[in-house]
């Protein structure tokens, strides 16, 4: 990216072209550690709930979608 402001004359100088390469870096670095880190906390959260609560969960939920759709499927039926 920075070579490409050099060619286009947009830029001149090795300071400039240094700072941009850095800040350009430094972007990217808490870009990706921001990403880690909530993975990480997504993981850290998913194993600390109980296996037996993301199992009641999962029932709820698919039971609710099971009652949705059978009352959608009665709508369209009327």
């Amino acid at each position: 990216m920075v070579g490409k402001l050099y060619r286009l004359d947009i830029i001149d100088g090795s300071m400039i072209g240094s700072l941009l390469h850095w800040a350009i870096r430094f972007i990217v670095f808490v870009a990706l550690f921001l990403l880690g880190s909530f993975v990480i906390w997504i993981v850290k959260l998913i194993t600390a709930v109980p296996i037996w609560l993301w199992f009641t969960l999962l029932v709820v939920g698919l039971i609710s979608v099971i009652i949705h759709s059978y009352k959608e499927s009665i709508k369209g039926t009327e």
